[in-house]
């Protein structure tokens, strides 16, 4: 495991090394594989309260009005779905390549460590929805002094997880298919991360990775309320006070995003990245119900 670039980090972080708060936090976190350089924690960070949700006909309209003050901090983009019996999420990506920032105060560094994180989910999106339970799978990428790295993983927040599908690697621009599935009641279901051999409808599936969840604890159940594509900065393990800088990723499409198998057209709320530190809002997020996609960009700043 490599130690990260701190030239870049302690700006951010801090000195803090504080451990994970919980002990289910410790749990998730001993049981990832350890196959990529960097470890990351998905454990929320108390300081960031989260994100502010907008419809995408008014959201250029409410960031003129608020432009004045600085909307509350938050480490994830995308967008979400609220509605009841969600048992299925899915999307297409082709998995950004993680690159140097060009402008704002965390360019420019070719010693540093970027990352940026995509998923697609079941409830838990913020702390409110469902007491923070979730079912995840998604995609870490990396940008460490030039070298580029990605992993594919699962995980049942706070349970299980997160960890690196052992049977599937993937590499920045492969073309990856996220499914999750939860059964009924809410107490199991599965992952599934698939690379396909392009973007097209009927690709031919390349390799799978998949993880099946029974016996969940009756206090971690899902709500099935709440669907989710999102873009995540997420802090380094053992150091989760702030996010690692935010790589450079130009623009990450989730395509033919569907909620228990049907394309979602409308009713979709979109978020970003709003971090101080690293110069204000980071993505630009939009919801084209006509295509069934999310698109964020990449940005610095709301000029």
């Amino acid at each position: 495991m490599k130690t990260p670039t701190l030239a870049l980090l302690l700006p951010l972080l801090g000195t803090t090394t504080a451990a994970p708060s919980s002990r289910a936090a410790s749990s998730r976190q001993q049981h990832r594989r350890a196959a990529l350089p960097y470890e990351l924690s998905h454990v929320p960070i108390p300081s960031i309260p989260g994100p502010t949700f907008f419809s995408p006909n008014t959201k250029s309209k409410s960031f003129a009005v608020s432009a004045a003050a600085a909307p509350p901090e938050s480490q994830i983009a995308g967008a979400r779905l609220l509605s009841p019996n969600t048992t299925s999420v899915s999307a297409v990506i082709q998995i950004p390549f993680a690159e140097l920032p060009t402008t704002g105060p965390t360019a420019g560094n070719e010693n540093g460590l970027y990352q940026a994180t995509y998923w697609v989910g079941i409830d838990g999106l913020t702390s409110t929805s469902c007491s923070g339970r979730s079912l995840r799978a998604g995609v870490d990428t990396f940008w460490d002094s030039g070298s580029q790295s990605a992993g594919a993983w699962w995980e049942w927040y706070p349970q299980e997880g997160p960890v690196l599908f052992a049977d599937l690697e993937v590499d920045q621009g492969d073309v990856v298919r996220i499914t999750v599935t939860a059964d009924a009641d809410g107490a199991g279901g599965e992952a599934v991360v698939e690379k396909l051999a392009g973007l097209e409808c009927g690709s031919e599936v390349l390799a799978t990775g998949r993880q099946r969840f029974d016996g969940i604890a009756a206090g971690n159940k899902l709500c099935l309320a709440e669907a989710e594509w999102v873009v995540e900065d997420y802090p380094i393990l053992n150091r989760p006070d702030y996010p690692l800088p935010l790589a450079n990723f130009s623009v990450v499409e989730f395509e033919r995003v569907k909620v228990n198998g049907q394309l979602v057209g409308e009713g979709a709320e979109v978020f970003d990245i709003h971090l101080e530190a690293q110069g204000g809002r980071l993505t630009d997020c939009d919801f084209e119900g006509d295509k069934g996609r999310v698109q964020c960009k990449r940005v610095v700043g709301d000029a």
